[in-house]
């Protein structure tokens, strides 16, 4: 994982504990990988890398064997949670991002 990877989802994770209050660059309608793509915006890392970097987030989800269009409840959850404005709490994208948090942690 690297370590924007890493830092993003700290910073999302620490974002969603402290009440996911709405700015640039999260969003509670938002998820993970467009979070992501915001963040990495307001950091000014260029395009090419930001594509790799996306590419990095799927290739997580895929290893702990997630779907990885929609890996935290398929698409139907994942617009409904959009439109609610409750992305940020999904039990299972909370989790997951906790478990990567402390496994850098650990680390």
């Amino acid at each position: 994982m690297s370590e924007h990877l890493k830092a993003f989802l700290t910073a999302w994770l620490e974002w969603v504990d402290t009440g996911a209050v709405d700015g640039e660059p999260f969003e509670r309608r938002r998820g993970l990988c467009s979070s992501f793509e915001y963040w990495m915006d307001a950091r000014n890392i260029d395009c090419e890398h930001q594509e790799e970097e996306c590419d990095g987030l799927t290739r997580a989800f895929r290893a702990a064997g997630l779907n990885r269009v929609y890996p935290f409840g398929g698409a139907e959850e994942f617009y409904e949670d959009s439109d609610a404005n409750e992305m940020h709490l999904n039990p299972a994208r909370i989790a997951w991002v906790r478990s990567k948090v402390a496994q850098h942690e650990a680390a």
